[in-house]
């Protein structure tokens, strides 16, 4: 009989103690635990998506700007004379004019010119003949598009002694004796193509 109660006073005991649970300290500590927790990975988070977000918006820029230097490297390369100096199109009186150029068979002028943007910066237009479906130019369709965006605004461009250009210091051309002698482009961030396009077009 003894052993029987001392056997449920046992148990009775134990059953009332796991009944207790966690403390308020313990349940605050467990709180303030999983909070910084959650922060310190949140945080390392939202600093790989900005990252990854930055790469791929750069790698889509360069994407962009390896495409339109290849336009402009194609025609400048097929340009047989040149305007010095250059004019705005009719529809935008108040750009300004880096390069005008024709190409042999197609007398309608090609235009590249800067416009600036509510961002303070400057986007590159091109204006002029437009292209079949196949890529050839179409003579007499007229075609104006954006080129490349994000130039820095910056001083205007005085070419070298014995050649007329037009332009800034961002983007400019030099023309001497009817021909491309010089080209610079630069993008928002100061990263100079010079080489590339100077490269493509063969200067």
């Amino acid at each position: 009989m003894n052993r029987l109660s001392i056997c449920c006073r046992s148990r009775r005991t134990t059953s009332r103690t796991s009944a207790q649970g966690y403390t308020l300290i313990e349940l605050l500590a467990g709180i303030l635990i999983t909070g910084v927790t959650t922060s310190i990975s949140l945080g390392a988070l939202m600093t790989f998506l900005r990252s990854e977000q930055f790469n791929t918006t750069v790698s889509t820029r360069l994407q962009d700007m390896n495409l339109a230097l290849d336009l402009m490297a194609d025609e400048l390369r097929g340009a047989n004379q040149f305007t010095v100096p250059p004019t705005c199109p009719s529809s935008e009186p108040s750009c300004i004019p880096v390069l005008e150029f024709t190409v042999a068979g197609v007398g309608q002028p090609i235009r590249y010119y800067l416009l600036n943007q509510a961002d303070n910066s400057q986007s590159v237009f091109r204006d002029g003949v437009g292209f079949t479906p196949q890529g050839l130019y179409a003579a007499g369709t007229p075609f104006a598009a954006l080129v490349i965006d994000q130039i820095p605004i910056d001083s205007a461009f005085t070419c070298p002694a014995g050649s007329q250009g037009a332009g800034t210091a961002a983007f400019n051309g030099c023309i001497r004796n009817g021909k491309l002698v010089n080209i610079q482009l630069r993008d928002q961030d100061g990263n100079g193509v010079n080489a590339q396009i100077a490269r493509r077009v063969g200067l």
